[in-house]
């Protein structure tokens, strides 16, 4: 039996970009120098793709890094 693949960019972008090293890359090349300049790529954190906001909605992203910002 073939499986039809749902979301097959959804799921390519996922598998790719999971990978910091790629994700790390990408940003490097294509961010503005500025942003380049202030954020520290070396120190990118996977984190949960779900949040609830203070009024209990909760939001889904395809892909989160924590990072930190000016030594932030």
């Amino acid at each position: 039996m073939n499986e039809l693949v749902h979301n097959p960019h959804d799921r390519f972008f996922k598998l790719i970009f999971s990978d910091i090293r790629i994700a790390r890359d990408f940003l490097w090349n294509y961010l503005p120098q500025e942003a380049v300049e202030i954020v520290d790529l070396d120190y990118l954190i996977p984190e949960n793709n779900s949040h609830v906001d203070e009024n209990l909605r909760e939001s889904l992203s395809d892909m989160l890094y924590k990072t930190k910002i000016k030594g932030q």
